[in-house]
């Protein structure tokens, strides 16, 4: 798995390399110069990528990961001093992230992408959506083609993704996240709706089989 992370404090590169030590990755860079971060993804267009909470409060720098790297997935790993759901979330609820994790999580997550698994880290469950898991208002006014794509949220795929595997455009992906959103009022920003579908994973994936069963 190739993974590029960036680091605004270079001692934690090395607090990095110790917790993700024993991780299943055959190519890693560990960066703290965005310039050259953002030259490395436009280069290698690595699997993925991981940023630290020290960038939590730059939306536009992880919208422009997208730009330099469409199909990559975003991890974004939360610091000791990044603990508390309520300042977090809100923060989180602004940015285009396809995984969370918290420290002492980043091996067991890092593991389980390298070997094409879902990471749903416990962070999740301090959001104050996941005590509203049931029901799920809206979903019947979902059309086919909007269930697809939120059940290959829920699984983990990114919108490039999702595109390739659905056989549609990027831009048509996005135009059904927005309808999506709307249905199931999902309106807390650009992030809003993968947290959606993450902290309602288990329900999103169980309604996507009943349909068709």
């Amino acid at each position: 798995m190739a993974i590029v992370m960036l680091f605004h404090r270079r001692s934690n590169v090395v607090l990095m390399k110790a917790v993700a030590n024993g991780a299943n990755l055959n190519e890693e860079v560990f960066l703290t110069d965005e310039k050259s971060f953002k030259n490395t993804l436009r280069t290698q267009q690595p699997a993925f990528t991981l940023l630290t909470s020290e960038y939590i409060d730059q939306p536009d720098f992880f919208a422009s990961i997208r730009q330099y790297a469409p199909a990559t997935r975003i991890i974004l790993c939360l610091l000791p001093d990044a603990a508390n759901p309520l300042l977090v979330w809100p923060l989180l609820d602004n940015l285009d992230i396809d995984v969370l994790c918290k420290l002492p999580e980043l091996n067991e997550c890092l593991t389980a992408l390298a070997e094409g698994y879902f990471y749903a880290s416990s962070f999740l469950e301090t959001h104050p959506a996941y005590v509203r898991l049931e029901p799920l208002p809206g979903w019947d006014s979902l059309t086919t083609s909007e269930r697809s794509i939120l059940k290959l949220m829920a699984e983990g795929y990114n919108g490039p993704q999702i595109a390739q595997m659905l056989f549609i455009s990027p831009k048509t992906v996005e135009n059904h996240k927005y309808k999506i959103s709307q249905k199931l009022n999902v309106t807390g920003g650009p992030g809003s709706l993968v947290k959606f579908s993450l902290l309602n994973r288990e329900k999103l994936l169980s309604l996507s089989n009943e349909a068709y069963q």
